[in-house]
């Protein structure tokens, strides 16, 4: 399946009409009207982008949000099958995974989605509690969003 048809196939099954690509080529599906996701083609056509602003990093705070961002973002530990990264032009810290074309389904596609939009919630959180002056009254309420019985573990 290809883009298009995930976003056709996606707003039809959620009742939110027809979702497409702007002449820019994007596609931006507000979630719980606070946070906004985008969808974006790979420039190489083998897939496409998913990412939203998880938040943006006060100069005050800009080490230890960005330290805490490296290391949840380690090995996906905190991010699972997405990634954290710097805009710099609007000092945003982004969260966005790729979609592969190949063996794409739209199942897998909503698995995945469902997923993004679980680390999303829980890095808006997270980075909510970093930035709060009283983030240890916070931190007991913080929940991993994928807990420890549903990781695939292997052993090589």
């Amino acid at each position: 399946m290809q883009l298009e048809e995930i976003l056709r196939e996606y707003g039809r099954r959620k009742g939110i009409g027809k979702l497409e690509l702007d002449d820019e080529g994007i596609c931006r599906l507000m979630i719980n009207k606070t946070s906004t996701i985008s969808f974006e083609k790979s420039l190489f056509d083998n897939g496409f982008f998913i990412y939203t602003s998880v938040g943006i990093l006060p100069v005050d705070k800009e080490k230890e949000l960005s330290l805490s961002a490296l290391i949840g973002n380690l090995f996906g530990k905190e991010t699972g099958q997405a990634h954290l990264g710097y805009e710099p032009n609007s000092r945003s810290l982004v969260l966005f995974t790729f979609i592969s074309y190949e063996g794409l389904t739209y199942s897998k596609f909503n698995s995945d989605f469902e997923e993004f939009i679980y680390y999303m919630l829980y890095w808006i959180s997270k980075f909510e509690e970093l930035k709060s002056e009283s983030g240890e009254s916070t931190k007991k309420g913080l929940y991993h969003p994928i807990d420890e019985k549903n990781k695939n573990i292997f052993y090589a």
